[in-house]
């Protein structure tokens, strides 16, 4: 809050000669002071008083130093009252000390906290431990009064009490009575034929007229209306009216001080277009080179903000190039007989500035080095803003910091030179978690996890898992160094074990358990892209029911696995042993890992599978996060697949999180009955979900802000979505059919049962969703509804996670 300076050479100079009138009586003659009383002191030490005089003892005394004496004492601000008296060759000065401030309390104040009162009064010397002035008393009030004035309270009342304590203390209590903002009922718009009211006023900052009741749009204030006239300015000035100008702005308040009208008069003038370009000074570079960051050319529409766009693009190509303080200053010339606007734009590249050293703070736990790997900006070289920058983006990138913020900062001494620092703050990169939970598709879960992705500070990930659900046990150790050379070639290990118990939740009716490894190294091709490949080994037990699906079965006894009878109870078993090749292309712009607000995202992943039943498997996931109004922003994403002569249990499945929501997960997709109801020559109205070969799904999310402030609104965050998919068998099988008898070995009449049931027609929903990333994981929440849905479908409106940031 500002606060006025209490003190003018005017007023004092004033002051001061008026008090000497009247408190220092005329002597015709000098005297020498023997002696030197202060009369009324009570805090005050005579010692301090006597340095601040120009008297002393044994000194002679004239009319100007008995003047100065008072004037320097009123000038120490510990006294109202100075004066002086003389009675032979003693001199006596009478003080009335000001009381000192032993208490200070707020009582009302809502709009102005009470930390930022005592900061603003503490300048001005109103604080507890300080003298009182009464004459800051009043400036007090009434700068108090034209702060809440200008936020538009005009009922405000501010009053000091001032209540007297024992030791010529004294306790201010000051009552803020603030009443109500004032609100803005209409704004006449006075002048504009180009642009309608309702443009202007939707440009303004400040508005007349709200649906929310709850809005704040149109409290007024002055910086709101300051804000808007700077708005309706950009607004010509962007369409050519160079000779634009506000006439007026006035305001009329109503007897209850709480209605404002607002009337701008404004001229348009003409509108004006670009003219000649021109480039003047020590332009460094080729004119044509500079003439490719110009967007516009002469004849089009003048525009104040593609003026400025251009510039900083100039200024960012010569500070990209060590010009790092190049000054980029364009000069309109404006032609009003043929209405262009000229533009020269005169540069100074200065010098080419050198970076002297990187620093680095804030890291507690990360190392240094994991931090410089990052740099693209070197020590020793030209400064490049666009270097600089894109180091900071790394950072961001790696998921250790909550922010990064970076201070080029001048070398003393040293023009040429700079020192940048990168200031980061941490953020959790790891957790130890032991718990229980629920899920909608697994079930009862026990959990314990060990994860690092920052482990001991050295950058590399580090995770060990053992879960338990009613669907899957897993237990896996994983290793990344994304800097296993460094030159930024990545290494990762993993090791796994699964038992998936599908048939606990009917989904396939069979079980797997499964064990393997992979090895995979990632290299770099530039910032945004990267090229992976490895290699796995995998062995899949598969154990199957009188519940698994037909064509399951089918496919189990083909690839030689084996079928068993005991009592009433059929079993189908295989192991499927399988080493595979992966390959892999990334790219990336996103702003961070987490939450991203801006950039693109790309993912390719080819599998190829080698064994006794060989496979192809491709995978594509692109993202995209666009700015949007008022800090939303637009997401779109979509994930597409495709196999070829896939063993069923690496078929793709779609309904849930990461597809298409309000679906069961895993449910959408082709269809087989189940071996037990075949058998008999029965059907199911639904069938097992078998997935298929071809996966498509895709949506769109437009991400709201938080309507709060703190840290912790970061760490959610609200959609709207809509989205579609489903899962398709492209090999025929819909079209087969199948002897079971013939199939496994068993006696009866020939039947054909039908292999496999599909419905190509595309699933789509909508809904509203959150994510919200807690210490032990991001929690996703979203409530959807179908909009296609068919009878046969397995829909569920309201579904959650833990695990997925979306």
């Amino acid at each position: 809050m500002r606060m006025p300076k209490l003190s003018g050479f005017v007023t004092t100079s004033m002051t001061t000669a008026i008090i000497m009138a009247m408190t220092v009586p005329a002597y015709a003659k000098t005297f020498i002071a023997n002696d030197i009383i202060f009369d009324g002191i009570e805090r005050v030490t005579i010692d301090s008083l006597q340095q601040s005089i120009p008297i002393r003892v044994g000194q002679t005394v004239t009319d100007e130093t008995l003047a100065d004496s008072i004037r320097a004492l009123y000038a120490t601000e510990h006294f109202a009252d100075v004066q002086a008296d003389v009675n032979g060759d003693r001199v006596v000065f009478h003080v009335t000390e000001r009381p000192v401030i032993a208490e200070l309390n707020f009582v009302g104040n809502k709009l102005i906290p009470k930390a930022g009162l005592e900061e603003g009064l503490k300048n001005t010397g109103l604080s507890v431990g300080n003298v009182l002035k009464q004459s800051t008393v009043t400036i007090i009030e009434n700068e108090l009064k034209n702060q809440y004035i200008l936020q538009g309270y005009y009922n405000i009342d501010i009053q000091v009490k001032q209540t007297k304590l024992d030791g010529n203390r004294v306790k201010l209590d000051i009552e803020f009575i603030e009443g109500k903002a004032a609100r803005v009922v209409d704004i006449n718009i006075i002048g504009n034929q180009y642009f309608s009211d309702d443009d202007i006023k939707d440009k303004l900052a400040i508005k007349d007229r709200v649906l929310n009741p709850l809005s704040k749009a149109n409290r007024y204030s002055q910086e709101k209306l300051n804000a808007s006239l700077e708005s309706l300015r950009a607004l010509y000035l962007n369409e050519g009216f160079v000779r634009f100008a506000v006439d007026s702005s006035n305001l009329s308040i109503d007897e209850e001080k709480n209605k404002v009208f607002v009337e701008i008069a404004l001229t348009e003038g003409q509108r004006y277009s670009f003219g000649k370009i021109q480039f003047m000074g020590d332009i460094t570079y080729g004119i044509d080179e500079l003439n490719e960051l110009v967007t516009f050319k002469e004849g089009d529409g003048y525009s104040q903000s593609k003026l400025e766009a251009v510039t900083a693009s100039i200024s960012e190509k010569f500070g990209d190039d060590g010009y790092y303080y190049a000054q980029i200053r364009p000069v309109t010339r404006i032609d009003d007989e043929t209405r262009k606007v000229n533009i020269d734009y005169y540069i100074d590249p200065v010098r080419p500035v050198y970076v002297r050293r990187i620093n680095f703070g804030g890291n507690v736990k990360t190392k240094d080095e994991v931090l410089r790997r990052e740099m693209r900006q070197l020590e020793g070289a030209l400064a490049s803003n666009k270097k600089i920058y894109l180091s900071r983006i790394r950072l961001m990138r790696t998921g250790f910091f909550k922010d990064v913020r970076v201070q080029v900062v001048p070398v003393p001494n040293s023009p040429d030179q700079v020192d940048v620092n990168y200031t980061v703050e941490e953020q959790p990169s790891g957790s130890s978690t032991i718990a229980a939970g629920y899920s909608r598709s697994g079930g009862l879960t026990f959990q314990f996890e060990l994860s690092q992705s920052n482990f001991m500070g050295t950058g590399n990930r580090v995770n060990a898992s053992f879960s338990r659900s009613e669907t899957r046990d897993v237990y896996s150790l994983g290793l990344v160094d994304p800097y296993f050379t460094q030159n930024g070639v990545s290494q990762s290990f993993n090791a796994y074990y699964r038992k998936t118990k599908y048939d606990a939740k009917n989904i396939n009716g069979y079980i797997l358990n499964a064990y393997g490894a992979a090895l995979r190294y990632g290299y770099p091709i530039d910032e945004n892209q990267r090229l992976s490949a490895g290699i796995n080994v995998d062995n899949t037990e598969v154990q199957g029911g009188a519940g698994m699906a037909v064509s399951n079965v089918r496919q189990l006894l083909k690839d030689g696995g084996k079928v068993n009878f005991y009592k009433n109870n059929t079993v189908f078993s295989h192991n499927y042993v399988t080493y595979g090749a992966t390959l892999g292309w990334s790219y990336s712009s996103i702003d961070k890992p987490v939450f991203p607000t801006k950039g693109m995202s790309h993912d390719v992943d080819l599998t190829l599978g080698f064994g006794k039943r060989g496979y192809q498997k491709a995978v594509y996931t692109g993202n995209i996060y666009v700015p949007f109004w008022k800090k939303s922003i637009i997401r779109g994403y979509t994930r597409l697949g495709y196999g070829n002569n896939l063993p069923f249990y690496e078929n793709f499945y779609a309904g849930g999180y990461g597809s298409v929501r309000g679906y069961n997960p895993s449910t959408l997709g082709p269809r087989s009955q189940s071996y037990a109801l075949a058998k008999d020559n029965k059907r199911s109205g639904l069938g097992e979900n078998v997935g298929g070969n071809v996966l498509t799904t895709f949506g769109a999310e437009l991400i709201l802000p938080m309507p709060f402030k703190g840290d912790w609104s970061d760490q959610i965050r609200p959609v709207v979505f809509f989205e579609g998919g489903q899962v398709f068998d492209t090999t025929g099988a819909d079209k087969e059919s199948v002897d079971l008898n013939a199939l496994t070995g068993t006696q009866g009449a020939p039947t054909k049962y039908p292999l496999l049931e599909q419905d190509k027609e595309l699933r789509y929903s909508m809904g509203v969703g959150a994510t919200w990333y807690t210490p032990i994981g991001p929690l996703s929440l979203s409530y959807a509804k179908p909009i296609n849905s068919k009878p046969t479908d397995q829909t569920e409106k309201f579904q959650f996670q833990i695990g997925s940031v979306f």
